[in-house]
């Protein structure tokens, strides 16, 4: 079997290609092939977006162009082509910035009268939303990331550090919208008031339940005026009363973030914090996790975490998430 991957952007079309090797690495003869499919799932949930869970999509009986499969020979190598659809890019959950896709195309060749199949897996990075920083943002700082090869690897890098950051703020930082808001659901205390939200500032909030059962269909649902919302500190305070309390006894529905898309992100964060951890984090890719330090006069090279920049961890302190209980 062999692999690749690759980062698409949702709503563009694509192009994906390769060569078709026995396993000796001699090319297939486009007049031995006698069968080829096609699957294409998303990696989280494992539902289907081409073919299913009873057949995989048949990609070659349909001839040259068969669901947007080509297979022609350049040279003397034979080609497999695939035109990727706004449809093989587009997230099956909603409000995700990266979605994987995994795509197997497998190909039924003969070698004189044995049957012989090629495998190839291809991951798709499919990326509705840029992240803190962009590729360029890393390059203004650290020229020596627009070497060869590079791009991928950095929004790789960018996409990963979002994700850690969230972590360590105990925040999640990407907007949602009134139309795909965030569903949130609490726990509450004897004598609380006070329920702290992970995505804000608050643009709205949309309901308030509380239910001791978890049933919230058939809960109590406050009013706006039962409540204070503290929209930059993403926090919900009951006027009149105590929530009640109990496990998973509290759903808020509501739209809020700091940012939908790397423009609006904080040039501090976005410049001082992202691009320059991203590219230190590049710069520094052969030695992560590498440090010297002197022992009777030798050096000696220990393996441990490497934390953020001094400058990093400034700037990022004050968004860290509050705790109350």
């Amino acid at each position: 079997m062999s692999s690749t991957q690759a980062r698409y952007q949702v709503g563009a079309t694509g192009r994906w290609s390769g060569n078709l090797e026995r396993e000796d690495g001699t090319a297939v003869g486009l007049g031995n092939i006698t069968a080829a499919t096609a699957e294409l799932r998303d990696a989280a949930t494992g539902s289907y977006i081409r073919g299913s869970s009873s057949a995989a999509q048949d990609v070659w009986n349909g001839g040259a162009g068969a669901a947007g499969f080509q297979f022609s020979t350049v040279g003397s190598d034979t080609v497999v082509g695939w035109d990727v659809l706004l449809g093989d890019v587009a997230h099956v959950a909603a409000a995700l910035p990266v979605e994987e896709h995994v795509a197997k195309i497998l190909v039924t060749h003969t070698v004189g009268s044995v049957a012989k199949v090629i495998r190839h897996d291809h991951r798709m990075r499919c990326v509705d939303a840029p992240g803190l920083c962009t590729y360029e943002d890393v390059m203004g700082q650290f020229p020596g990331a627009s070497e060869s090869n590079a791009r991928e690897a950095i929004e790789n890098m960018i996409e990963a550090f979002g994700r850690m950051v969230e972590r360590k703020l105990r925040r999640r930082l990407r907007k949602s919208t009134v139309a795909a808001p965030t569903t949130t659901v609490l726990s509450a205390y004897r004598g609380q008031r006070l329920i702290q939200l992970d995505r804000y500032p608050i643009d709205s909030v949309i309901s308030v339940k509380e239910s001791v059962d978890g049933d919230f269909a058939s809960g109590t649902t406050f009013a706006a005026t039962d409540y204070f919302v503290d929209a930059e500190k993403g926090q919900i305070e009951m006027r009149w009363h105590d929530l009640s309390p109990g496990v998973g006894s509290i759903q808020v529905v509501h739209a809020g973030g700091l940012f939908r898309d790397t423009g609006a992100v904080d040039p501090d964060i976005r410049f001082l914090a992202a691009a320059r951890q991203v590219g230190f984090m590049w710069k520094s890719r052969d030695k992560l996790g590498i440090t010297s330090m002197s022992s009777q006069g030798q050096s000696v090279t220990v393996y441990s975490q490497q934390p953020l920049l001094p400058e990093v961890e400034a700037v990022l302190k004050p968004l860290q998430r509050p705790r109350h209980w």
